[in-house]
């Protein structure tokens, strides 16, 4: 009997311990804290488009600002002051040069017979005659070239057939290929001191030409530059012919008088 009550102590003082040990684990343990509740924000779907939110409406998406585009300035359509020009004749064309600091004549569409070329147009200088300018101006009798133009195109006036006088400015360099071809009225050329150079066939084919004056200053004269120039006047000397000037007639040697000459002493 004795055994019996001493098993049964045992056992209730085993079952009073863990009861202890279960109070204190509980004690210990922390209470629980409420779960985060999830953002009723919905994101963005897969294709891109905005979520709607529970009631239907749509969500808010973070504004963007939008990016500055870079403009451009536009370009000016001219060069310079268009409050002045020289006065011209009506129907000449002009553009700028490659340097946008001056410009060239570069045609003529109009009906005078008589041309007058400003020096200054839009503010600017008038330096150069183009390329065809003139060419073929049939009615074409006079042209006055102002003292800033520096060079004559290839064919400015090529084919002005009824062209009889032109003067040339101390300001011109260059005389171009051809430039006064086919001029068959043209009778006289005074050609400046400014003048370097006269490109081929640059008077050829004025068939009424009589008198060139070539200035000291030109150093180069191409070929044929007075090809086919039937009533030019010469300065010969010895078995050649020669243009210049009154101070120097024979400056520029032009052709062999005699081609068939055998030999030279």
């Amino acid at each position: 009997m004795k055994k019996l009550i001493l098993i049964l102590s045992i056992l209730l003082a085993l079952a009073l311990c863990f009861s202890l040990t279960a109070c204190n684990n509980n004690s210990e343990n922390p209470k629980d804290t409420p779960a985060e509740t999830p953002d009723d924000t919905p994101t963005d779907t897969l294709d891109g488009t905005p979520a709607e939110m529970p009631d239907g409406t749509p969500a808010d998406t973070p504004e963007q600002t939008p990016e500055e585009t870079p403009t451009e300035t536009p370009e000016e359509d001219h060069i310079g002051d268009v409050n002045y020009s020289d006065s011209f004749t009506e129907g000449l064309e002009f553009t700028p040069n490659e340097d946008y600091k001056s410009y060239c004549v570069f045609g003529y569409t109009g009906r005078s017979k008589k041309v007058v070329i400003p020096k200054i147009y839009k503010g600017y200088y008038v330096t150069s005659i183009g390329k065809m300018a003139f060419s073929n101006c049939s009615k074409l009798t006079s042209v006055t070239i102002p003292d800033s133009v520096t060079s004559i195109g290839d064919e400015a006036f090529s084919h002005c057939s009824s062209l009889t006088s032109i003067t040339i400015p101390d300001s011109v360099i260059s005389i171009g290929d051809e430039a006064f071809s086919y001029c068959k009225s043209l009778t006289s050329v005074n050609i400046p001191d400014s003048v370097i150079s006269i490109d081929d066939y640059a008077f050829s084919y004025c068939k009424s030409l009589t008198s060139v004056n070539i200035p000291d200053s030109v150093t180069r004269i191409e070929d044929e530059a007075f090809y086919s120039c039937d009533s030019l006047q010469y300065n010969a000397y010895d078995n050649a012919l020669y243009l210049g000037n009154s101070n120097n007639p024979y400056h520029a040697l032009i052709k062999a008088s005699d081609k068939n000459i055998s030999s030279c002493d």
